[in-house]
């Protein structure tokens, strides 16, 4: 009897860590899912930020228990770097934009010299990184999950522990994936003053 008192307390954690864990892991195939999606869309229209928020909650609704929140979509490729150096100055209603040309590669890329050519070749692969704050529900297993999650130092992390209303326990799951670009992709000109400028 004491044996059964001491161990029955891990026992029901356990069971209810795998039954929080399943979920979340069910959330990360789902997110993979979208986010091959949103990277598509990104690479047709050229990164319009309402249609990937639109793509991945369209591709997220079948997840139960969502929490109201804001997803962050990061363009990790191409960089800002990359845009400064390959793309060409446009104006479109009066904004100042750099644009990453897709028609005429054969001929764009014949006129670059070799050790460039590489470089052009990869500026034109667009890979996004998706954010998604997933609440955690499960008793017992949640609360202890989020004292961790609470003083962690990840950034993405730090970021769905703002979005969380209240102290509601909440878990950021990641997803990244790549595409090749398939329409201009305009970035504005003040989103790469700084070397750190990303597009979200």
């Amino acid at each position: 009897m004491v044996e059964v008192l001491v161990a029955l307390p891990l026992i029901i954690f356990v069971a209810f860590a795998m039954i929080q864990l399943l979920w979340l892991f069910l959330a990360q195939q789902m997110l993979q899912t979208a986010t091959v999606f949103v990277t598509r869309q990104s690479s047709l229209d050229g990164g319009n930020l309402i249609r990937q928020v639109e793509t991945l909650y369209t591709r997220m609704e079948p997840l139960p228990d969502k929490a109201v929140h804001v997803p962050l979509i990061i363009r990790l490729q191409p960089s800002a770097e990359q845009i400064r150096r390959y793309g060409e100055e446009v104006r479109v209603n009066g904004q100042r934009y750099l644009r990453l040309h897709t028609d005429f590669a054969l001929v764009r890329l014949n006129n670059l010299r070799f050790d460039e050519r590489e470089g052009w070749l990869r500026s034109r692969i667009v890979q996004y990184e998706v954010v998604w704050c997933q609440p955690l529900r499960v008793p017992v297993a949640a609360p202890i999950m989020a004292y961790f999650l609470r003083y962690t130092l990840d950034d993405k992390q730090q970021y769905c522990n703002l979005q969380g209303p209240g102290r509601e326990p909440i878990k950021a799951i990641t997803s990244k994936a790549a595409a090749p670009l398939q329409a201009p992709l305009d970035i504005p000109w003040q989103d790469l003053q700084s070397p750190e400028a990303r597009h979200y």
